[in-house]
């Protein structure tokens, strides 16, 4: 029982990461939507994968030659949600401090 080479053979084992976007994708920062409203687009030049130890650490390089993590970029839909609920964020702090001011003017 078990396994037994011989001969003249060669053993290669590859190992696969999945990872979230693939070269080419259009995304978009997820950072600039939450914090800014604003709908960055970027296109994926390259993935990148760096082995610390066992772990697989994926990045992507952009057009510009900036690289991202996973969690920092998301897609369209995803971006112009964020963006919308940064925009009605700032519409509420805006009619808050319009009704304060009509207030302390009055």
């Amino acid at each position: 029982m078990g396994l037994k080479l011989s001969g003249c053979s060669g053993v290669k084992i590859q190992a696969y990461y999945p990872f979230k976007y693939a070269q080419g994708s259009t995304l978009y920062v997820c950072k600039a939507a939450r914090e800014k409203g604003v709908i960055e687009k970027l296109t994926i030049k390259k993935v990148l994968l760096h082995l610390k130890g066992n772990v697989p650490i994926i990045t992507y390089l952009d057009t510009t030659n900036e690289i991202w993590m996973e969690k920092e970029l998301c897609t369209h839909a995803d971006a112009v949600q964020l963006a919308t609920k940064y925009l009605e964020r700032e519409i509420v702090k805006l009619n808050q401090k319009e009704c304060t001011q009509l207030y302390t003017q009055g």
